[in-house]
């Protein structure tokens, strides 16, 4: 089970392992002063490039999104099949679909069909919020494959300048993925809603934070 701490230890875990993949290059492309003939002046600026690290790391930061988009959609199919689990257990056991008799039958099968309404809100949360992740963050393992395949195509390439545009793209995809996120959730949690306006609106909204999402 997650805890706090354990999912503290994860994601610093995965920052450092993120921190070692990419940061070779920068150790093998010291900075330092040059001539630079396009300003006629003495720039400190990059060195040079090893091409041989800069392709192992382009190569292993490819891996790590691919991992990374294989890890996503395979959690996210087990917890969509255990929601769907669950929904289906509830409507057995509650009853949902089938007559009622009396006021403590219709109780039970209204809380029932609310907790599966609840679980499949909960499924289309995660399809949305993964369906995001990945189409932000795919484009930029593209551009590491074709720079990976591609010698001329790098920050010093013959290419660099259609590199840079492509890396600037990604980028912006990602800082995307990392605004959206609040939005979605306002749209489709209650409860989120409910203690983001507690918090920030002033409102009294903070007895609707126990409501069902």
């Amino acid at each position: 089970m997650l805890t706090p701490g354990r999912s503290l230890a994860v994601i610093v875990s995965i920052f450092l392992a993120m921190f070692a993949v990419v940061s070779p290059v920068f150790f093998a492309s010291p900075l330092g002063w040059k001539f630079s003939p396009k300003r006629n002046r003495t720039l400190y600026m990059q060195l040079g490039v090893d091409n041989e690290v800069e392709q192992i790391t382009y190569g292993l930061s490819n891996v790590c999104g691919y991992v990374a988009f294989f890890v996503v959609i395979l959690c996210t199919a087990i917890l969509i099949t255990s929601l769907r689990r669950k929904a289906k257990w509830r409507e057995g056991v509650t009853g949902t679909g089938t007559s009622v008799k009396d006021s403590d039958d219709l109780a039970a099968s209204k809380s029932g069909s609310g907790g599966v309404s609840k679980e499949m809100k909960i499924i289309k949360l995660v399809v949305i919020i993964s369906t995001v992740f990945i189409g932000s963050y795919f484009p930029s393992t593209v551009v590491f494959l074709a720079a990976t395949a591609m010698p001329g195509f790098s920050a010093t390439g013959k290419y660099h300048n259609l590199f840079f545009m492509a890396c600037s793209l990604t980028y912006n995809l990602e800082a995307i993925n990392s605004s959206v996120n609040i939005f979605i959730y306002l749209n489709m949690s209650s409860k989120y809603k409910a203690t983001f306006d507690a918090m920030f609106c002033r409102g009294e909204t903070s007895s609707l934070i126990a409501g069902k999402d």
